[in-house]
C-alpha cells in the first residue's frame, strides 16, 4: 500500500504500536506529569487487550470510556487496537441525558469512567439501555446501583500479543461530534483514517523524532487523538497533555517538557495574550503551531500572537468526518485569511444549493472527497440516513461555507 508516494510505517495501529516499541524507554505519552514510554505502550496495551478478551470483548465490540486525559485512557485505546475492538471516549462536559444518550448509541459492552465522573454517570444510569460491564479508575463504591469493577483488573500479567486479525480498514474508534446543532453524532472511523492523518501531520509540522507536541485537546476530540496520539506514535515523538487547557500555566508547562510543536485553537490564542507579557515570553522551544483555527478571532490577533511568542501558528481546515489538517498552510506557503490547500490529500468544490459547482469568488457549500481511500470517516453510527445525505452525490458535504 502507497499513501500518497510513501509506504507507511504500518496500515493499523496494532502493527504501528508493535513497530514502534522499538524506541523502547522514550517517552511516548507524558500526560499530567505521567510517563508512558513506546515500550510500555506495547506491553501494558497487551495486558489490557488479553484481559479486555477474558472480559468478553470480541473484535468489532465497543469499549466507552467516560475519562480525563490520563495513561489509563492511553492503554485503553491501544488495548482495543490490539484485538480490533472499537475504542468509544465520550466527552467528559457531558451529563444525564447527553450521556445517557451518547453511551446508549455506542452499543458499548464494557464502560470504563473516572470516579470523579461517576455521579454525573449515576444520574444518566435510570436512562441506560444496555448490558454492559463497569469498570471505575478509582473508588468502585462511587458508582451507584450496578456492580462495577476496578479499572486494575483490566491490567493483567499476560503481556503476550494477543491473536487477532487487525485490517487497515477496520473499524478504530466512535468519535462523536459537538452536537452544536442537534444531539452529537458517532463518527466510525478506521485504523487508516489515523494512519493518514499522521503522514499529514508530519508534512505540515515537518516533525521529526525530535519533536514534542504540546496538544490542548482530549481523547475525546479529534485534534487531542491525532496531535498529541497518533501523530506523535507514528512520527516516534512524545506527546504532552494535560487535564484541561490553562493559560497561566501554559507556556511554563511547554518550556518545562521542550515542547516544538503546539495548538492554541481559535480563542485560546486570545487567552494567552491576555496573559501579562513577560520576558520569558520568547523563552521556549516552540517552532511552529498547527491546527490554529484563528479564524475563531481577528487576524490581528493571531499576528500579534506569532510577534510576541515568536512561532507561526499554521492555519488548517478539519472535521471528525474526514481528519485533521485536511487542507492546511504550510510554513513556506501561507495566505492570510485562508485555511491552507489540500496538497493532494482531498478535492474539493464550492457548490450552490443543488449541488452545482459556483464560480470563482462565489459563496457556496464545501464538497469533500478524499484523494486516499478509507481515509475519511465509514458511517454516522445507527444513522444509515444521516451518512448517506452526508455522502449525496458521492461527495462529502461539510456544512461549512467557503
Amino acid at each position: 500500500m502507497k499513501i500518497m508516494g510513501q509506504t507507511p510505517h504500518a496500515t493499523n495501529l496494532r502493527d504501528l504500536l508493535i513497530l514502534q516499541s522499538g524506541y523502547g524507554d522514550k517517552p511516548l505519552l507524558i500526560i499530567r506529569d505521567r510517563i508512558l514510554t513506546y515500550l510500555e505502550a506495547d506491553r501494558l496495551s497487551n495486558k489490557l487487550a488479553n484481559r479486555l478478551l477474558a472480559s468478553g470483548v470480541k473484535k468489532g465490540d465497543v469499549v466507552a470510556t467516560f475519562m480525563y486525559n490520563s495513561i489509563e485512557q492511553a492503554l485503553i485505546w491501544f488495548g482495543c487496537a490490539k484485538i480490533g475492538a472499537i475504542y468509544a471516549p465520550l466527552n467528559v462536559s457531558l451529563v444525564r441525558d447527553d450521556l445517557a444518550y451518547s453511551l446508549n448509541d455506542t452499543r458499548a459492552i464494557l464502560f470504563i469512567l473516572d470516579e470523579e465522573l461517576a455521579a454525573a454517570y449515576n444520574a444518566a444510569s435510570p436512562l441506560l439501555a444496555l448490558d454492559h460491564k463497569v469498570f471505575v479508575l478509582g473508588d468502585v463504591n462511587s458508582v451507584e446501583n450496578v456492580k462495577a469493577h476496578s479499572f486494575d483488573d483490566l491490567i493483567g500479567d499476560d503481556d503476550s500479543l494477543p491473536d487477532a486479525d487487525v485490517k487497515s480498514t477496520d473499524p478504530m474508534a466512535i468519535v462523536y461530534t459537538g452536537g452544536s446543532t442537534s444531539m452529537p453524532k458517532g463518527v466510525l472511523v478506521s485504523h487508516l483514517y489515523y494512519i493518514g492523518a499522521a503522514i499529514r501531520y508530519a508534512e505540515i509540522a515537518q516533525a521529526t523524532e525530535d519533536d514534542v507536541h504540546f496538544a490542548n485537546s482530549h481523547f475525546f476530540h479529534i485534534g487531542g487523538q491525532q496531535f498529541a496520539i497518533t501523530g506523535p506514535l507514528y512520527n516516534g515523538m512524545t506527546g504532552i497533555m494535560e487535564k484541561w487547557f490553562s493559560a497561566s500555566k501554559y507556556w511554563d508547562i511547554a518550556r518545562k517538557y521542550g515542547a516544538t510543536i503546539v495548538d492554541p485553537i481559535g480563542t485560546m490564542m486570545a487567552v494567552l495574550l491576555r496573559q501579562p507579557a513577560s520576558d520569558l515570553d520568547r523563552q521556549h522551544k516552540v517552532r511552529v503551531g498547527v491546527g490554529v483555527a484563528s479564524g475563531q478571532v481577528r487576524g490581528a490577533l493571531h499576528q500579534e500572537f506569532e510577534r510576541r511568542f515568536g512561532a507561526p501558528m499554521l492555519e488548517v481546515y478539519a472535521m471528525t468526518e474526514v481528519g485533521v489538517l485536511i487542507c492546511s498552510e504550510r510554513i513556506h506557503d501561507r495566505r492570510e485569511g485562508s485555511s491552507g490547500k489540500p496538497y493532494g490529500w482531498a478535492e474539493i468544490i464550492v457548490v450552490d444549493q443543488d449541488d452545482n459547482p459556483v464560480p470563482p469568488n462565489t459563496l457556496g457549500q464545501l464538497l469533500i472527497r478524499p484523494q486516499v481511500i478509507n481515509t475519511y470517516m465509514i458511517e454516522y453510527v445507527n444513522k444509515p440516513q444521516e451518512t448517506l445525505s452526508a455522502w449525496k452525490n458521492l461527495w462529502y458535504h461539510s456544512g461549512d461555507l467557503g
